[in-house]
């Protein structure tokens, strides 16, 4: 169909600029025609203009003159003869080619502006073609790069979870930045797509579900609204990495290293955080309902309005942690071991149930005997907590 349209489009083009061809080759020789004339004219204007003179002073001199005068009178009655007799004749010639000219030059502007007209209608159509091409064109790019985008999903997915391709970390790191690239992409369109037509938005979650992303290095990546829900993260590597809204209900994070990583409404629902590192990370709002956090690093983690119902927080340090305004802080499951010290805008009386639940307190810490908690984490691999 878009073919034919083009052909169509091609035809009508071409008919165009013969029109236009055709009414120049017209005009040009209308433009000659009437130049011959306006020549013709003049030149027989002149003729008649020539003969009129002779035949007047010839008509004198044969009638009224014996020879040349040496009169002043004479010459005064002969010049009002000439003048008398040939500026009328004279004067009448010139009207004459005057009106032949201006009538020329008439139909000369009348066949301009046709013309014109012609020219304005061919530029018009020549415009409305290449915008149609243009949209063409458009619509090819977008099919491409569609085409393009479903590509690279597919190879991303299909490194992402065909376990007979044996992909390594790095190759899956790139695979998941792919992936999570065109999603956006394709989520973008849709909601434009959707605001336009006035249709419901796109799910806005990328689904990473299910996948097995054990010691995957994702570390400063922009994942808000990736679905990890039971996504195997064994000792991944997520420091500095962007997790706002993220779905990582049952997931697996034993050892996963999510140092200063922002996990602010994220959802952590059963989630196994066994030894993760999540020093400094902002758990804002975050969901850790029934999260087992066993020997988790939470020092001086952003705890604000976290969830943290039923959850196990045994040996978990959360040394300086801000707990301010926590939720469901004494239905955690278990506390006992976890270190307390220093922890921000505990809810009032948490310090003392906390204790009296097996947690620790380090009163007065020995500066001279470095804990090994606090040591500087190797990046790639998230410490034990011993």
């Amino acid at each position: 169909m878009s073919e034919g349209k083009e052909i169509v489009e091609a035809k009508n083009t071409d008919q165009g600029k013969d029109e236009v061809k055709k009414n120049d080759i017209k005009f040009k020789k209308l433009i000659e025609y009437f130049s011959r004339i306006i020549y013709k004219v003049l030149v027989i204007v002149s003729v008649l203009a020539i003969l009129a003179i002779i035949v007047i002073i010839s008509f004198y001199f044969f009638n009224f003159s014996d020879g040349l005068s040496i009169e002043q009178g004479d010459w005064g009655t002969f010049g009002d003869y000439v003048g008398g007799l040939l500026n009328p004749i004279l004067s009448f010639l010139a009207l004459i080619a005057l009106l032949i000219t201006i009538v020329i030059q008439s139909r000369g502007l009348e066949l301009s502006r046709e013309e014109l007209k012609l020219t304005r209608k061919e530029l018009k159509r020549s415009s409305d073609a290449q915008k149609e091409q243009s949209e063409t064109l458009k619509e090819q790019l977008e099919t491409q790069n569609m085409s393009f985008e479903q590509t690279e999903r597919f190879r991303a997915i299909d490194l992402i979870y065909n376990d007979d391709l044996k992909a390594g970390p790095r190759p899956k790191a790139e695979a998941v930045k792919t992936y999570v690239q065109v999603e956006r992409i394709r989520i973008a369109r849709e909601e434009k797509e959707a605001e336009e037509n006035g249709n419901t938005s796109p799910d806005k979650y990328i689904n990473l579900s299910n996948a097995d992303l054990k010691n995957i290095i994702l570390d400063r990546l922009d994942l808000n609204h990736v679905d990890f829900s039971k996504t195997n993260l064994t000792k991944a590597n997520l420091e500095g990495a962007t997790l706002t809204d993220a779905n990582l209900d049952g997931a697996t994070l034993t050892n996963a290293n999510l140092m200063e990583a922002t996990l602010t409404d994220a959802s952590l629902w059963r989630a196994t955080l066994t030894d993760a590192y999540l020093v400094e990370a902002d758990l804002t709002k975050a969901n850790l309902v029934e999260a087992d956090l066993t020997k988790a690093e939470l020092g001086e983690a952003n705890l604000t309005n976290a969830y943290l119902f039923a959850a196990n927080l045994t040996n978990a340090n959360l040394m300086e942690a801000d707990l301010k305004d926590i939720k469901n802080l004494q239905s955690i499951e278990s506390i006992k071991g976890a270190n307390i010290t220093g922890v921000k805008n505990a809810p009032e009386g948490f310090i003392d149930w906390a204790l009296a639940n097996g947690a620790v307190r380090d009163e007065t810490p020995d500066s001279e005997t470095p804990d090994e908690k606090t040591e500087t984490p190797d990046p790639f691999q998230a410490p034990k907590n011993q």
